[in-house]
């Protein structure tokens, strides 16, 4: 309790919050290059499951949606862990000393949902078991995902007001123009990945 004292105190409060920031920001990264994905594979999908079997480039969509799916389940679960020295909700709450019940409702949330569980035994394999894992495979629905991103960026726009004040939400809307023009760039070049695989010679 004393070290952990210690480096709540010795931690920089901006760096803390710009790096809880960062993290908010690559979990919404990662969930536009998701949507984008899911969205490409929609176009291509057809009503005969027998038939996509078969199609090369739905199987990779498929891959990658897996992925990033996995890769955004990842990135909520380190922001709801309840660690000091890391990049979390938790350490910036108690560098703070406020927030603290929005902070736990979101741990919670992570954890109700099995966002940590998944992460540990199937993403990252933090939990090295003595023999292979009985459970079933964790299936997370999209919509859950989907909760609990907009519940980490409702919770970090409160942090920015405490840390910021009022010129918060103006810097959001910056960093929103600033993702979108990203986004429509990363759109421009997945169209033209994509028309170049189809002229593969498969």
């Amino acid at each position: 309790m004393a070290h952990e004292q210690l480096r709540i105190s010795r931690t920089n409060q901006d760096v803390l919050i710009a790096n809880v920031r960062c993290q908010v920001g690559e979990s919404i990264t990662t969930w536009v290059m998701l949507r984008h994905t899911m969205a490409q594979a929609a176009t291509i999908r057809s009503p005969d499951p027998t038939k996509d079997m078969g199609n090369r480039e739905l199987a990779h969509l498929d891959i990658l949606i897996q992925k990033l799916q996995d890769e955004l389940i990842a990135k909520l679960a380190e922001l709801g862990d309840e660690k000091v020295g890391r990049a979390n909700f938790y350490f910036a709450a108690l560098k703070l000393d406020a927030l603290n019940e929005e902070t736990r409702r979101f741990s919670k949330y992570v954890l109700s949902k099995q966002f940590r569980r998944k992460r540990n035994q199937e993403i990252a394999h933090r939990e090295q078991p003595e023999q292979w894992f009985e459970d079933r495979p964790i299936h997370i629905p999209y919509r859950t995902v989907l909760r609990g991103l907009a519940m980490a960026v409702r919770l970090m726009k409160v942090f920015d007001r405490l840390h910021l004040g009022p010129a918060a939400p103006y810097l959001w809307g910056e960093a929103r123009r600033k993702h979108l023009l990203k986004e429509k760039e990363f759109t421009r070049l997945r169209d033209q990945l994509s028309a170049a695989r189809r002229e593969l010679p498969w």
